[in-house]
């Protein structure tokens, strides 16, 4: 964490989870994402368990799930269609036509 006094503000649940209102500024998010893909490579650092990112102003959810992918969701096909085109030959054979259909017009 870039800002320190954030971390006094970190809330826990009985399921180990942590929550954590902050702006991207206040993180090292890259770092962090690193370490989520290292877990499977051996290398360090590495962040076990699942991270989300959630931005609540555009109501976007962004969980990078190893070194193989990650998953963008919304609540909204207008929040999400600029990162569809501009990203499409990322999606994966096996939900293409799913992922597609949700955009159709």
């Amino acid at each position: 964490m870039k800002n320190k006094n954030l971390k006094y503000s970190l809330r826990m649940d009985s399921k180990e989870r942590v929550i954590l209102k902050c702006k991207i500024e206040d993180l090292r998010y890259i770092r962090m994402l690193q370490a989520i893909l290292n877990v499977d490579l051996m290398r360090k650092p590495r962040l076990h368990g699942q991270c989300w990112f959630i931005n609540t102003r555009t109501n976007i959810i962004f969980h990078a799930y190893d070194d193989r992918g990650l998953d963008i969701v919304g609540n909204e096909s207008s929040s999400l269609r600029s990162l569809y085109e501009q990203y499409q030959d990322w999606i994966l054979d096996y939900d293409r036509e799913q992922i597609d259909n949700y955009f159709i017009e």
